[in-house]
């Protein structure tokens, strides 16, 4: 298979249409998603509302890029999806001079490679994100890699297919999610016992942690929605400087004060031992050995337990909506005798498991399509 390189400009050319807008008529915009995600579909706005931008209509088949984040693979190629939208001079729609010669589904595939990307970015001079603009010059003398129009279609084929498997993956993962909280809800609901207030349950465990300049660290976060602990890329002591950070221990119970209105509450088991947790972590370990402390992360995780974290969690805005320690202290949650807390964590723990299993194979799957673009491509150099 023979490779040429062809200047972007003599393959592809701008194509479209100025609108005149009327402030009594209604416009659809389109934006475009960073990272090869595809169109954003905007709500239907009257004329007198489109600002004082330049809008055009662009065909289908049309290779389409943000010139603001081009840098961050802001490109897509229109469909039938985008039919009667309007799009704002921000946006080149590019099409084919000659459609024997180029496919645009190859070329997108290809500016998001690792070797398009950088093309782009070289295209988009400048330090500050907003600066970042893609130069319609700049771009038109960028070049690609081409190959027979045959063997384009091919490889674009092969690439649509790991973006359809990736697709399906999210579906499957977003639809088990959902099951799950249905789950945890019907589970938790059949259990009965006396509201026991937090404070009589758990105590707050602050264990200081000396910070050494030059030693690694690996700091927790907490998943909303009952999802678990994930781990932070290692930072040295030096990075971490006047942060305070506190030593966490399997058996934990962790809340974040500022995502607990989310469901953000999970159990430290034996893989985070060593990890630490910055103040925004509340560590709490039980005061009585009537509660299993796996109850209540599911407790907390499901929609009773997260309108509690949420009305014990004052604010409007996300970052605002802090839970203090006194409100969650102050909150009354059910406890049920100690065998049938056992019961419920031993049938939520299978789909604990599950969706482990699911997450995993999920992050190995984002990870396909990426590397399979810089295997042809890289290829092709």
């Amino acid at each position: 298979m023979s490779v040429s390189w062809a200047r972007v400009g003599d393959i592809l050319e701008l194509h479209r249409e100025p609108v005149t807008i009327e402030a009594d008529a209604e416009y659809r915009r389109i934006g475009i998603y960073s990272w090869g995600k595809g169109f954003l579909h905007r709500p239907p706005v009257p004329g007198s509302e489109m600002g004082s931008l330049r809008y055009f209509t662009f065909p289908e088949r049309a290779l389409v890029l943000s010139n603001i984040q081009a840098w961050e693979a802001a490109v897509a190629v229109s469909g039938p999806g985008e039919r009667d939208h309007v799009a704002s001079n921000r946006f080149l729609p590019y099409v084919p001079i000659d459609e024997d010669q180029v496919s645009v589904d190859y070329l997108l595939h290809y500016f998001l490679s690792d070797d398009g990307l950088a093309a782009l970015r070289q295209a988009s001079p400048g330090t500050q994100v907003r600066n970042r603009t893609l130069g319609q010059r700049l771009f038109e003398d960028a070049e690609v890699p081409l190959v027979d129009t045959c063997s384009q279609r091919r490889i674009a084929k092969y690439l649509d297919g790991i973006v359809r498997s990736q697709e399906a993956m999210d579906h499957a993962t977003l639809t088990f999610a959902k099951q799950k909280h249905r789950v945890v809800n019907r589970v938790l609901s059949e259990l009965e016992g006396p509201l026991v207030p937090v404070a009589e349950i758990l105590g707050l465990q602050r264990r200081e942690v000396d910070v050494e300049t030059e030693r690694l660290y690996e700091e927790i976060g907490v998943r909303s929605f009952g999802n678990g602990l994930f781990v932070k890329s290692p930072v040295s002591g030096a990075d971490l400087g006047e942060k305070r950070v506190f030593g966490i221990e399997p058996g934990d119970l962790v809340v974040s004060n500022i995502f607990a209105w989310e469901g953000a509450v999970a159990v430290v088991d034996h893989r985070h031992l060593g990890k630490i947790g910055s103040h925004r972590f509340m560590t709490w370990t039980p005061l009585t050995a009537d509660a299993d402390v796996n109850y209540l992360r599911f407790y907390f995780a499901s929609d009773a337990g997260i309108a509690q974290l949420r009305a014990a969690s004052p604010g409007s805005a996300g970052r605002n909506r802090t839970l203090s320690i006194k409100n969650f202290q102050g909150i009354h949650i059910p406890l049920p005798q100690l065998p049938e807390q056992h019961r419920a964590v031993a049938e939520l723990s299978k789909l604990t498991r599950v969706t482990e299993l699911i997450r995993r194979r999920a992050v190995l799957n984002s990870a396909l399509l990426p590397a399979a673009r810089n295997e042809v491509f890289g290829a092709l150099r």
